[in-house]
């Protein structure tokens, strides 16, 4: 394709790009405030947290759950998350959750979801994708969709507490979605593995008035790219992962590869307590095989930033 613009030359060349725009403090701090107290009832009371999660899982096949979630580790990172999309409105309304002490929290996320989608639209809008051997158009388009609507995710994070360097809070993946929006962090920690093999330690600090922005797997398959997983052996901790194998994941063809990334405190940040915003885009047309396994990544057997 001819003519790209700056921002999907950058996605395609680097595995990541920045743009201009990022939501209110008072916004983000609302929210925050908000995900926290939902963690400290649900701490308390285990009916809080079931009265808040949603699992779609039977009507589904992608964003299956909503609300407040909490993973305890196995194949999950140990963490809290909250998932919003605006129908989680109406499932707390059908469910008949008192709402009453969240109404702000809400509202504030809801505000936010916009202004992420709004900017993930503007994005869309330069990235040209192929529909036939001869035309291209751009992937707004394809993430406009009300199917796609109903798979936009924004996500709150609430990290376990790391007391090593060895140890991830998240571990390295690529995303399924179609793009990526690191919206807003309490620390540094986010790594991206780039295109030329080099880590890029993203501190939001260093970049005022812009927003990260990385390709998934759905983009990839968009633009004509294929998944393939190879096995290559054993997983050692079988008690930590759903199958007793371990896969490369290979990307081939395609124009902008899905970027590996994941998460790790800093040297000098180990046992703080990290929370993090991200907004993933979809395009609900766009096919990723399920994954197989463990995928294990070659390119981080030396060491990890």
């Amino acid at each position: 394709m001819k003519n790209l613009s700056a921002l999907q030359q950058n996605l395609t060349e680097k595995g990541y790009a920045f743009v201009d725009g990022v939501p209110p403090q008072s916004i983000i701090d609302t929210v925050i405030t908000g995900f926290r107290s939902l963690i400290e009832e649900a701490e308390k009371d285990e009916n809080f947290l079931k009265k808040w999660s949603f699992d779609l899982s039977k009507t589904s096949n992608e964003g299956v759950d909503d609300g407040l979630i909490r993973r305890s580790g196995g194949i999950h990172d140990k963490k809290y998350f909250f998932h919003y999309r605006p129908r989680l409105l109406k499932l707390l309304e059908w469910s008949e959750v008192d709402t009453t002490d969240y109404k702000e929290f809400l509202k504030a996320c809801d505000v936010l979801y916009k202004h992420s989608l709004g900017l993930a639209c503007s994005v869309a809008e330069k990235i040209m994708v192929p529909v036939n051997d001869n035309e291209t158009q751009p992937l707004s388009y394809f993430i406009s969709t009300e199917a796609s609507k109903n798979q936009h995710t924004l996500r709150l994070l609430d990290y376990d507490v790391k007391n090593s360097v060895e140890e991830f809070l998240a571990q390295p993946h690529a995303d399924r979605d179609t793009l990526t929006f690191p919206i807003a962090d309490s620390h540094p920690g986010l790594v991206l593995l780039t295109r030329d093999g080099s880590q890029f330690l993203y501190n939001q600090k260093g970049y005022p008035g812009q927003t990260l922005v990385f390709g998934g797997k759905k983009l990839f398959t968009r633009m004509g790219g294929n998944i393939i997983y190879e096995k290559i052996g054993f997983q050692s901790d079988l008690q930590a992962v759903p199958s007793v194998f371990k896969y490369i994941e290979k990307f081939e063809g395609g124009q902008i590869t899905p970027t590996p990334h994941w998460v790790r405190l800093p040297d000098g940040m180990i046992g703080v307590k990290r929370w993090s915003i991200v907004f993933f885009a979809h395009d609900a047309t766009a096919q990723v095989p399920e994954k197989p396994g463990t995928i294990y990544f070659p390119e981080l057997d030396k060491k990890v930033a």
